[in-house]
């Protein structure tokens, strides 16, 4: 079961509360019920829950780095305490090149890093 975060993710980055800071606690509620109601709609004997998002490289755009780095920190958490595989989408026209340890940070908290030359996410469309 995929569960696609990128509208969602869209209204969150933007709201008040994740410009002040990231609620660790808020993030893990909500990536919880979001898990077991997927978990809940899958029809396989042992589902398993993929979840796609783009609010770290929304976080990026905005020049949020830090919040992106936090963002990917608590995926990680996220992805370890609850057993999903969790799809990040950076668009290639985010420039990393003027923060490489800021990105080096965002990459330590990934298994698998693929670069494609299509831009895939909604945020490269704009």
């Amino acid at each position: 079961m995929l569960i696609n975060l990128t509208e969602l993710e869209h209204r969150s980055v933007a709201s008040k509360r994740l410009q002040e800071r990231l609620d660790a606690d808020r993030f893990f509620e909500s990536f919880k019920n979001l898990i077991e109601s997927a978990s809940r709609a899958a029809k396989a004997t042992h589902p398993r829950v993929a979840i796609f998002g783009e609010a770290a490289a929304l976080l990026w755009a905005q020049g949020r780095k830090d919040a992106a780095i936090r963002f990917e920190q608590l995926g990680t958490c996220l992805a370890r305490s609850h057993k999903v595989d969790i799809l990040c989408a950076y668009p290639s026209t985010l420039n990393f090149q003027e923060d490489r340890d800021s990105f080096a940070a965002i990459c330590a908290e990934h298994s698998v890093f693929t670069r494609s030359e299509k831009p895939q996410s909604a945020l490269g469309q704009h």
